[in-house]
């Protein structure tokens, strides 16, 4: 009984929690950004100073947005290039105006792109276990974007990947 009790501990313990592979490569999610410099709630958007704002048109590189309750807004209308956050339990149905550029976006939740083919360029993409990335058209990530689905990404339209694999 020992042996089959220590046995079962030795597998219990090295069955630890891994991330998904792909050829020997792991992707591992980096989670939530440590603060957001545009964050929308139930009480509406605000700034990381927690002044109240409209939905952020201009997301440059080292800003993020976190979409922490459900929400539909038009948001990086003149750019996209931070960090998109939408955490487990909320729905971002809404689109950025022109595309993701070099932009990082994290999905524990749901998101439903509502621009028929949206541009992704240079853009890294984390879907998480409990994620769905909805699009509506066809998707067509370019440049040096990479997605990395554990949970579902639902294209209504064509899938056309370029580059080398």
């Amino acid at each position: 009984m020992k042996t089959k009790l220590l046995f079962g501990l030795l597998l219990l313990l090295g069955m630890s929690a891994k991330a998904q592979t792909c050829n020997s490569n792991t992707f591992n999610s980096p989670g939530a950004p440590s603060s957001c410099t545009y964050t929308y709630t139930s009480s509406g958007w605000e700034n990381a100073s927690g002044t109240p704002i409209a939905a952020p048109q201009s997301i440059d590189v080292g800003e993020s947005v976190c979409i922490l309750a459900d929400n539909s807004d038009l948001i990086g209308s003149d750019k996209f290039k931070g960090t998109l956050y939408v955490p487990s339990g909320v729905t971002w149905s809404g689109t950025v105006d022109d595309r993701f550029t070099d932009a990082t976006i994290v999905i524990e939740g749901t998101v439903n792109i509502t621009g028929i083919n949206p541009r992704f360029d240079g853009s890294t993409v984390y879907i998480d276990s409990a994620g769905t990335l909805n699009i509506p058209g066809d998707f067509q990530p370019n440049g040096s974007s990479v997605i990395h689905v554990l949970g579902d990404l639902d294209i209504a339209g064509f899938l056309n990947i370029t580059g080398s694999a």
